[in-house]
């Protein structure tokens, strides 16, 4: 859990449990123990609870009173919503990032990557008459 250490104990919880759904490490249909998940993050259960709660919200778990948490899972339609969501983000990231770098900034990158003359084609692109190599 050292990744998330920018967070409040509930937070990286939250975001270790989510991660591991997410990524497939617990699949559609396992059991959450608080108890389990408590010892292997080395928490409580306290922490562990509020989490599993914040992901019923998120539709990632959901809670069977007297039964436990069960992992909802992820559908095909979920997978492609945030696919197509990822890949629009990224283009909007490139672009502001092309519009934004400085010479200096691009000449730091690698001579033979190949970001470095992408970023140099679409900064041609976007400013064709106000773009200069330095």
């Amino acid at each position: 859990m050292e990744e998330y250490q920018d967070h409040s104990l509930g937070s990286r919880v939250f975001q270790k449990i989510r991660d591991n759904i997410l990524n497939g490490t617990y699949k559609e249909n396992d059991e959450l123990r608080e108890t389990a998940i408590g010892k292997e993050l080395g928490v409580s259960r306290t922490p562990v609870r509020e989490a599993l709660r914040q992901l019923e919200l998120e539709g990632l778990v959901t809670i069977i009173p007297n039964r436990g948490a069960y992992v909802s899972g992820i559908s095909h339609k979920d997978i492609w919503d945030i696919y197509k969501i990822r890949s629009m983000l990224e283009g909007l990231c490139a672009r502001w990032a092309a519009e934004h770098i400085t010479e200096d900034q691009i000449f730091v990158l690698p001579p033979h990557t190949v970001i470095r003359h992408r970023i140099g084609r679409l900064r041609t692109a976007l400013h064709p008459k106000g773009h200069k190599r330095a």
